[in-house]
C-alpha cells in the first residue's frame, strides 16, 4: 500500500529548505497534511528568505499543526541565527461531533 493512502501515513516526515516562494506554500501544506495523522512527527527546517512566504507558511502550518519552534540553544547548546527556523509539529486533532 502506498504511503498516504487509505489511511497509511508517515511516522516521521523531515522537511528541510522548503519555505522560500510563496507560491510553492500552499502544494507543501497539502502534502504534509496528506502523509501526517496525529501521530506523525513532523520536522521543519529552513531559512527565512522572505517575509511573504514565511507569513503565508506560518500562518498555515499552524492550521494543520500544533508548531513548536525548537530552542536549539536549551536543547541541544547550539546558536542559530533569527533566520534559521526548527520546528517540530504535530497534526491537530480533528474533532467530529
Amino acid at each position: 500500500e502506498l504511503l498516504g493512502q487509505g489511511g497509511n501515513k508517515a511516522d516521521v516526515l523531515l522537511v528541510a529548505d522548503c519555505v522560500w516562494l510563496a507560491s510553492l506554500i500552499a502544494p507543501l501544506l497539502q502534502t504534509l497534511k496528506q502523509y501526517a495523522d496525529e501521530s506523525t512527527e513532523v520536522f521543519i527546517t529552513y531559512q527565512q528568505r522572505g517575509k511573504e512566504a514565511h507569513d503565508l507558511f506560518m500562518e498555515g502550518i499552524e492550521n494543520l499543526f500544533d508548531v513548536i519552534d525548537v530552542d536549539t540553544l536549551k536543547e541541544a547548546n547550539l546558536v542559530k541565527p533569527d533566520v534559521f527556523h526548527l520546528l517540530h509539529c504535530k497534526r491537530k486533532v480533528s474533532l467530529t461531533l
